[in-house]
């Protein structure tokens, strides 16, 4: 009889050690999982609480957009000095009491390709009627080597300036690629054109350019 019951008491022993054991190693995990939620939840807080820093205009935004016609009458345009090609000064009140057309393109722009010999014709047809054309390379997405090349490609007689820093494009609100700038004799901004000219367009806008100046 007295075998039987220490036979029981240990069985029992055995079994609330097992509970224990099962005790404290749940009342661990709930420890481990209070503190892991505790964790979380200041990670949420810190991450709502954060406002990112606005920096400047990101200027890799530009991009090929479909041709567009901006009627922006009277404004006047911002003026600017850039480097160019032949490593001179040029400044847009240079050519004040000029009709000025300032086209702005980057090398790897398949629409800038495809509209540059019809700005090239198009000077060249009313350069001795006060027209004028600059070509701004976006050099700050592009580079000096790839402009050289793009304007020995096509013959460009008229001054190719380089905008190494994204001021200039930025002034006057690129957003896209090619971006063609019409200014009368005044010094107004009269038409933007966002997007690739064929020579008729070209046509029209020098005509309305040069017949509104004179």
């Amino acid at each position: 009889m007295k075998l039987q019951v220490r036979k029981i008491f240990r069985r029992q022993s055995r079994l609330f050690g097992c509970l224990s054991l099962l005790s404290g190693m749940f009342t661990s995990l709930i420890i481990t999982l209070l503190m892991l939620n505790s964790a979380n939840s200041e990670a949420s807080s810190t991450r709502a609480s954060f406002t990112p820093v606005v920096g400047s205009i990101d200027k890799t935004s530009i991009a090929i957009l479909p041709p567009t016609i901006d009627q922006t009458t009277h404004q006047i345009a911002p003026d600017f000095t850039l480097i160019s090609l032949d490593d001179g000064l040029v400044s847009l009140s240079d050519f004040r009491g000029q009709a000025v057309l300032i086209n702005f393109w980057a090398s790897w722009c398949a629409p800038c390709r495809d509209e540059m010999p019809a700005i090239r014709a198009t000077y060249e047809a009313h350069k001795g009627e006060g027209f004028v054309v600059l070509g701004i390379n976006m050099t700050y997405q592009d580079n000096r080597k790839n402009a050289e090349a793009f304007a020995e490609e096509y013959g460009i007689s008229f001054p190719v300036l380089l905008d190494e820093t994204g001021e200039v494009t930025e002034s006057y609100g690129v957003l896209g690629v090619p971006t063609s700038v019409f200014i009368n004799t005044d010094g107004m901004i009269v038409n933007t054109y966002i997007g690739a000219m064929t020579k008729q367009q070209l046509d029209t806008f020098i005509q309305d350019l040069i017949g509104g100046s004179t």
